[in-house]
């Protein structure tokens, strides 16, 4: 189930956060870094403490992986 960003946007931003994780598990870090970057930008101007926390951890998940390009630039993007 995808979240609104309308009148939900943390549970939005949360929503992405998880999506990205999955798709990290599943191997397919190109995706896993465009839906993190996505969920990123997003919380920026939302600026909640819950999905920060969630983006931190997805960081420390990525940081392993960071020789593949698309996880280089969401780490700078993200520090």
């Amino acid at each position: 189930m995808q979240y609104a960003a309308d009148g939900f946007a943390r549970d939005h931003v949360l929503y992405l956060t998880r999506t990205a994780r999955a798709h990290l598990q599943l191997g397919d870090l190109d995706a896993a870094c465009s839906v993190a970057t996505e969920a990123f930008t997003q919380n920026t101007t939302l600026n909640s403490a819950r999905p920060s926390d969630a983006l931190d951890d997805l960081r420390d998940e990525l940081t392993p992986h960071r020789h593949v390009r698309a996880v280089q630039d969401f780490l700078l993007l993200s520090a």
